[in-house]
């Protein structure tokens, strides 16, 4: 069963059994402990392992009362200058515990022996790098088939990334004599300028080119023109190539998030990495 989005008041939140767990999104501006309450209730109906909540380093006290702690930070993500958090609250004990942290340090030790280090790669003739829309929805969805056994949201189903084009989030790939061969995606925040680089998917045969540099880079440059100031990704822990790309590019490392997304047939814990563009 695919986890649902859908709003509290006007918090957004997303859950389910896939990632058996509740992700907060979006506080809404009026929000405060009764929504907490309301998550945790759902959280226990449901027997999720886990609440991820995305708030406002404001709302830190508010959530460490309520059992949270904090798992990540983006220094600067909101308007005000404000840090944004990731705090976690785990209703499994067993949740909360890693079981590769020696795996996932040496990961993350290794990828930021990398920062700042980015090479241009050369652009071949064949390549064409372009934003994608409506037309490219089938494609684009047998892509993310191929390359991910699954994903936090619905990315194989074209009406779902249609309906995503025409909201908050602009999608990027490289086509190779004329067929996609990777996508990756800007997450919009318009209110906060700040955007989430994901949905990062190369098919296999062409993996080894630095296809997710090149992504990032025409991402970050369409971005910044839009006036967007903070950048940042939620990366699988495990993985040391999309680690590094993001390091190399001169992001810093945020955080962790705890066995907190479904992702390549399992829970996965991910990295948090962030950059400020002036």
């Amino acid at each position: 069963m695919k986890d649902k989005i859908e709003l509290i008041g006007n918090s957004e939140i997303q859950h389910g059994k896939a990632s058996n767990r509740i992700y907060l999104m979006k506080l809404g501006k009026d929000a405060g402990v009764e929504l907490i309450d309301q998550l945790q209730r759902l959280a226990v109906d449901r027997g999720y392992g886990k609440i991820i909540a995305k708030v406002p380093e404001t709302q830190e006290n508010l959530l460490r009362k309520k059992g949270f702690i904090k798992e990540a930070a983006i220094p600067g993500y909101f308007m005000d200058d404000n840090t944004c958090l990731f705090m976690g609250h785990y209703l499994n004990p067993e949740r909360a515990r890693i079981t590769d942290c020696n795996q996932l340090e040496a990961v993350l030790e290794k990828a930021e022996s990398t920062k700042d280090q980015y090479m241009l790669t050369n652009i071949q003739k064949d390549m064409d790098i372009r934003e994608l829309n409506c037309d490219d929805a089938e494609e684009m969805a047998d892509v993310f088939d191929k390359v991910f056994v699954s994903y936090p949201f619905p990315v194989f189903d074209p009406n779902y990334i249609r309906k995503t084009m025409d909201g908050h989030i602009i999608y990027f790939g490289i086509a190779v004599e004329g067929k996609l061969a990777a996508i990756a995606s800007c997450e919009t925040d318009q209110e906060n300028k700040s955007c989430e680089m994901t949905d990062f998917a190369v098919l296999p045969k062409y993996r080894g080119n630095a296809f997710a540099q090149v992504l990032l880079i025409k991402m970050e440059k369409e971005m910044k023109s839009m006036g967007y100031t903070t950048f940042y990704t939620i990366a699988r822990a495990a993985s040391f190539g999309m680690n590094a790309t993001f390091s190399k590019m001169g992001y810093r490392y945020g955080g962790r998030l705890t066995n907190n997304t479904q992702i390549g047939g399992q829970i996965e814990s991910m990295n948090v990495w962030h950059k400020k563009v002036i």
